[in-house]
C-alpha cells in the first residue's frame, strides 16, 4: 500500500473517553444556562405586569380635574354635579304649647320585640303595637323604645319624652322636679329621653318635649309647668287597661 494511503493513527481510548465527558459537560452547562434565561424571562414579565397594575391603580385613584370655566360669551362647560345640602327638620320657635290632639287609636296588639309593625301615627306614639310587658314608672336616664312605653300608656301612664339636643340639663331637672312633686309619684308617670328627634307629623316641626297618654299628645317648646300639670290631671291613670300601682 502506498504510504500516502496509510490510515492515520487513532488517539488512545482514554483520550476519546475524556473528550466525550467534556462534550457532555458542555451540553449540560448549555441546558442550565437556557433554564436560567427562561426563569429570568418569567421574572421580568411578572415585574412588568405588576408595575402596570400599580400604575393603573394610581391613575384611577387620582381626583378628577374640574371642568374649566367658560369664557364670557361661551356656554358653560358641564362639571360635576354638586352634592345637595342636608335637609334639616325646622325646630319650633314658638314658646306656646301646641294644641292638644287626640289621634285615632291604632289598637293594642301585643307583638314580640323582633316583630315588624306598621308605622305609628304620631311621634312619640299614643297607641298601637307594643311588647307584652311594660316598663317601670319613674325617671329614666336612658331612652326607651316606643313598643315598650306604649304598654305603659295602655296602663294609664303619662309620659314626658324630651330631646336631649334641645333641652338643657337645667330644663331636664326642672321637668323631673315637676313630676316628682305629683302625688303618689312615681305611679303612672315617666320622664325619659327620646331616642329620636321629636317631630310633629302634621307640621313637620321638631319639638324639645312631648307629653303623651293613651290617644293623646301635646308638644311643648319649653318646660311649661302649667301645661304639664293640666295634661297630668286630665290623663293620668285613665288608660283602657287599669293596673294597680303602689308608690
Amino acid at each position: 500500500m502506498p504510504f500516502w494511503r496509510r490510515p492515520e493513527p487513532q488517539p488512545p481510548a482514554s483520550t476519546r473517553r475524556q473528550g466525550k465527558r467534556m462534550e457532555r459537560a458542555r451540553r449540560k452547562a448549555q441546558r442550565r444556562f437556557r433554564r436560567r434565561l427562561m426563569r429570568w424571562g418569567f421574572a421580568a414579565g411578572a415585574f412588568v405586569v405588576g408595575l402596570a397594575v400599580v400604575v393603573s391603580l394610581l391613575l384611577t385613584s387620582l381626583p378628577r380635574s374640574r371642568a374649566p370655566a367658560a369664557t364670557p360669551g361661551q356656554t358653560p362647560l358641564p362639571g360635576p354635579t354638586p352634592t345637595p345640602p342636608p335637609i334639616l327638620t325646622p325646630v319650633a320657635t314658638t314658646t306656646a304649647p301646641s294644641e292638644l290632639r287626640r289621634p285615632p287609636s291604632q289598637g293594642a296588639a301585643h307583638i314580640n320585640p323582633e316583630d315588624p309593625h306598621p308605622p305609628y301615627n304620631t311621634t312619640p306614639p299614643t297607641s298601637g303595637w307594643h311588647w307584652p310587658y311594660a316598663d317601670s314608672w319613674g325617671i329614666k336616664t336612658t331612652p326607651r323604645e316606643d313598643e315598650l312605653l306604649v304598654h305603659n300608656l295602655e296602663h294609664g301612664g303619662v309620659i314626658a319624652s324630651y330631646d336631649r339636643e334641645l333641652l338643657t340639663p337645667e330644663q331636664v331637672k326642672a321637668l323631673e322636679d315637676i313630676f316628682r312633686r305629683q302625688r303618689e309619684f312615681p305611679c303612672y308617670l315617666i320622664v325619659t329621653p327620646y331616642p329620636r328627634p321629636i317631630v310633629d307629623q302634621q307640621t313637620g316641626l321638631r319639638y324639645p318635649l312631648a307629653l303623651t297618654a293613651w290617644t293623646a299628645i301635646q308638644y311643648l317648646a319649653n318646660v311649661d309647668e302649667e301645661a304639664i300639670q293640666k295634661f297630668i290631671d286630665q290623663f293620668r291613670n285613665r288608660g283602657p287597661e287599669r293596673v294597680a300601682c303602689t308608690p
